[in-house]
């Protein structure tokens, strides 16, 4: 497939650490490197505690912001549409356990097409 040429994001929103795992960082990365292939940027964002994973991401050279841990959806999705407020967001991929429809609720609130 040819590369397109785009200014649109793609936001990961993924922890991983020893005790989680990398699963859910690694499967990201999966996704994130064919999405980069055909032009899309790439942002991961993570919560304190999945600094295990920053290597990970790193070596991909894609860009990594970490979010204060939090139990709240609320929280986490203001701190993640803080982050992301200003991009040209395609798409943002959320795989986790403890984010539901309460979280993509926040953000379709604000204004983040959520597929």
């Amino acid at each position: 497939m040819q590369p397109i040429t785009t200014n649109k994001t793609v936001i990961f929103r993924v922890d991983g650490n020893q005790q989680l795992g990398l699963g859910h960082i690694m499967r990201c990365l999966t996704l994130a490197s064919r999405l980069h292939s055909v032009g899309f940027s790439i942002l991961f964002i993570c919560a304190k505690g999945s600094e295990g994973a920053l290597s990970l991401v790193n070596k991909k050279l894609y860009d990594v912001v970490f979010i204060s841990l939090s139990e709240a959806v609320e929280s986490d999705a203001k701190q993640c549409l803080d982050i992301i407020k200003g991009l040209d967001v395609a798409l943002v991929v959320v795989d986790h356990y403890t984010i539901d429809s309460h979280w993509e609720k926040n953000c379709i609130a604000n204004y983040i097409h959520y597929w």
